[in-house]
């Protein structure tokens, strides 16, 4: 696929340049590639969804490493790159504190599968874990790549995460939380297995607090946010420490 950013643009490839092997071409892995496919056990169709890592890429979309996402007769899956639903998803560094949301929305059919690979090719080599936000599930796809769910009308799209270390462990450090957030839209995510009680800042790029309010202990809470698109701050205190992750709002 081609993309274009005006209607002015042109491709020629030279007749000199058209060529045909009859060598067969073999595919190497590539290093630092997730790619994630939601099954349709029912209807037969599958959507692909790809995660690359690139020191040259940005958080934000890029023309050049990343591609928007295009639906079809498929169940809706797709990351986001600073709002915008994307097919591939290209990122500047691999660490484990990195989480990325997944959206997925069900076509007519109910059971579905999510199979993970090139998982074995990640470089550093971080465990790799999807939690299903519906039921607070969390799968390591290192070790049980295919995961199984079903789906039915109304569920919240906002389904998935995507992230390289476990959540609800027992230990827990000032430095190492297993609280996660990440932005959908004009919403704040914040997974909290250990259903923690806190209070939750949002503070803009110039250091200003434009929300406060407290984090109740629910395992998954939505808070909506009513602000023009930036970049903030969330700032979480709880007793076994402060968590603080910069998130873009669409």
């Amino acid at each position: 696929m081609i993309n274009v950013t005006s209607a002015t643009n042109s491709i020629t490839i030279p007749l000199a340049d058209r060529s045909h092997e009859t060598q067969a071409w073999y595919k190497e892995d590539e290093v630092n590639k997730i790619k994630l496919t939601a099954y349709d056990t029912e209807g037969n169709t599958a959507q692909e969804s790809i995660i690359k890592f690139n020191e040259n890429a940005t958080t934000g979309f890029d023309n050049q490493y990343d591609s928007r996402f295009l639906s079809g007769y498929a169940p809706l899956f797709f990351s986001f790159a600073e709002g915008e639903p994307v097919s591939t998803n290209a990122l500047p560094e691999l660490t484990e504190a990195l989480s990325i949301p997944f959206s997925f929305t069900k076509n007519s059919s109910s059971t579905f599968n999510i199979k993970a690979e090139g998982i074995d090719q990640l470089a550093p080599s971080y465990p790799v874990y999807l939690t299903d936000l519906k039921i607070n599930y969390t799968q390591n796809l290192s070790t049980g790549p295919t995961y199984t769910f079903t789906s039915v009308e109304g569920d919240n799209p906002a389904r998935f995460l995507l992230h390289f270390k476990p959540v609800g462990i027992e230990e827990e450090s000032t430095n190492q939380s297993n609280i996660l957030v990440w932005a959908t839209n004009n919403v704040i995510n914040i997974l909290n297995p250990h259903r923690q009680p806190g209070t939750i800042r949002v503070i803009n790029m110039l250091g200003q607090e434009v929300m406060h309010t407290e984090m109740n202990g629910d395992n998954h809470e939505e808070i909506y946010i009513g602000l023009p698109s930036a970049y903030f701050i969330v700032s979480i205190v709880y007793k076994n420490g402060i968590v603080n992750r910069k998130v873009f709002i669409e």
